[in-house]
């Protein structure tokens, strides 16, 4: 019998190499984020992951492909795993209003974060023109507004304990100082109140206003 070997088509070859050049942008511009959030040089980066600066500077650049262990010094260092260092749509703007929530806030969970991050977004777009704070989208789940992408903070914050810590970060490269002013105003209207005071609240914001605790009104619906 005779086997046809496949031949790919050009769509496959650029269909492979579009994946393959988004995957890379996106292992560069993580490592890149994730040692600015720690306050790393990359020469200080490169001592802890037993690397050159050099090394280090060509793969945040793109012209260094890490091996596999290459990649496993560099989350030893990171303290995040595999799948972080190498996910294609971290909300970065969202994981440092996070952060900056967390060093304000003590003993949150992520069911307040959530909540927080909501008001956030709300109170923002109400002051300038519906642009949203952070990058999330909001769907009415359950009893409150949500984005899956919330998970996003256990791969970054979360402990061995289960815990979320807060986050050592030296500087912050998306969140703006204006943000950061605005963030206080909203931990000093909220940051006191209870996960489910908070949610009540929710329900008097516009996007929520119409729905009822318990109810099923626009569930499942991108409401901000």
């Amino acid at each position: 019998m005779t086997i046809k070997k496949h031949i790919p088509s050009r769509a496959e070859h650029v269909k492979s190499d579009y994946s393959d050049q988004v995957f890379k942008l996106a292992l560069w511009s993580n490592i890149y984020h994730l040692r600015k959030r720690k306050g790393l040089s990359q020469t200080a980066f490169a001592k802890e992951a037993k690397v050159t600066q050099a090394i280090i500077s060509e793969i945040e650049s793109g012209d260094y492909n890490p091996s596999m262990d290459m990649l496993s010094k560099l989350t030893s260092v990171l303290k995040v795993d595999i799948w972080t260092l190498t996910k294609q749509h971290i909300k970065w703007k969202m994981l440092e209003t996070a952060g900056y929530l967390m060093t304000k806030i003590e003993n949150l969970d992520i069911l307040k974060i959530m909540k927080l991050l909501y008001l956030s977004d709300y109170e923002w777009s109400q002051k300038n023109n519906g642009q949203k704070l952070t990058e999330l989208n909001y769907i009415r789940r359950n009893r409150w507004p949500f984005d899956k992408d919330i998970y996003q903070l256990d791969n970054v914050f979360l402990s061995q304990e289960n815990t979320y810590q807060s986050p050592a970060i030296k500087k912050y490269n998306e969140l703006q100082k204006n943000e950061q002013a605005f963030l206080d105003i909203i931990i000093e209207k909220y940051g006191h109140m209870s996960s489910s005071e908070i949610m009540r609240y929710t329900y008097t914001t516009q996007p929520m206003s119409w729905c009822t605790i318990g109810g099923d009104e626009r569930m499942w619906e991108v409401i901000l």
